[in-house]
């Protein structure tokens, strides 16, 4: 059975996270696991990687549980992952956290930390980062070369230096999630060092990275595909790190894939300059319209014809 990553998530706990953590009110975030995969084709398992903003409730996978309970589905929980089934599809949700190093602009995602209460984790220092690491199975700078929100040189070679030799496994997010130009921003394209070049020199691979908020790609693109195996592992209670780090970039068609810029404005607004915000229907990201647009995405993605072909392939 084909399998799909979508690594680097965002459910409404990162508002609550946000909210309480930093003060930020704009309730941007509403991924949502349990709708995604009941709306995914029944033959296609799809991979999360749980990301919350510097904590992760484990409130969560009861409230995952109790959905898919309703939906007469069944999970499983692990230390670090649950694996559910809705509708004849199957789900796995690896916990995590995005958190910050130095600053709170230069981020990096968590993976298969423990499924267990625990502080708020922001602008850590590199051994900080590290100690937290120890306990998780990979650590992944997110949208690493992004303008403003990434990595200057400096500190992500100090990151690549200092985990060098660690327990846990290390890759660089490759963005996907984002319209195709800001992808390619947060890749360094318009840098003269890209993020493919530091991933050559330091010899760790490449994660494709969603970065889900709300609006998914109405096409068939930018999540990992990996191999059937890393499903069975987390069927039967592990992380198949090395598989879900070398996954491959899912892209069908020719052209560079990503959000649509009309889907991504209603999460980010400020995105578009503040007097046609009205004009472009972008002033409130409120939550029933991110949900509202969340869920027309998915819908749109999973009709799509591709998968009846992938499906077969894979």
């Amino acid at each position: 059975m084909p399998t799909i990553l979508c690594h680097h998530t965002h459910t409404a706990d990162s508002n609550r996270a946000e909210r309480e953590v930093r003060g930020h009110t704009n309730g941007i975030h509403h991924a949502d696991y349990v709708s995604t995969v009941g709306a995914a084709p029944p033959n296609l398992d799809v991979i999360f990687t749980r990301t919350e903003h510097w904590q992760a409730d484990p409130a969560r996978f009861d409230r995952l549980a109790e959905r898919v309970a309703a939906r007469d589905g069944a999970v499983d929980r692990f230390d670090s992952h649950v694996v559910f089934e809705v509708g004849g599809s199957r789900g796995a949700v690896i916990n995590g956290v995005e958190t910050s190093v130095e600053t709170d602009d230069s981020h990096v995602t968590v993976c298969g930390l423990p499924i267990e209460d625990r502080p708020p984790a922001r602008a850590c220092s590199l051994d900080e980062l590290c100690a937290l690491a120890r306990e998780a199975a990979w650590v992944a700078p997110a949208h690493p070369l992004f303008p403003g929100l990434g990595f200057p040189d400096e500190r992500l070679r100090r990151f690549l230096e200092r985990v060098e030799g660690e327990p846990f496994g290390v890759a660089l997010g490759y963005t996907t999630g984002y319209p195709a130009a800001l992808n390619a921003l947060a890749r360094g394209r318009h840098t003269a060092r890209p993020i493919r070049a530091y991933a050559r020199e330091y010899d760790v691979p490449l994660l494709p990275e969603l970065d889900w908020h709300a609006p998914l790609p109405r096409t068939p693109s930018g999540f990992g595909v990996v191999d059937d195996e890393a499903f069975a592992a987390l069927v039967e209670g592990e992380i198949p790190t090395a598989d879900l780090l070398n996954s491959r970039v899912l892209k069908a068609g020719r052209w560079p894939g990503g959000v649509a810029w009309t889907d991504f404005v209603q999460t980010f607004p400020g995105a578009v300059p503040a007097p046609f915000r009205s004009f472009a229907g972008t002033a409130t990201p409120t939550p029933d319209r991110l949900r509202a647009v969340r869920d027309r995405t998915t819908a749109e993605l999973f009709a799509h014809s591709f998968w009846r072909r992938f499906c077969r392939s894979a």
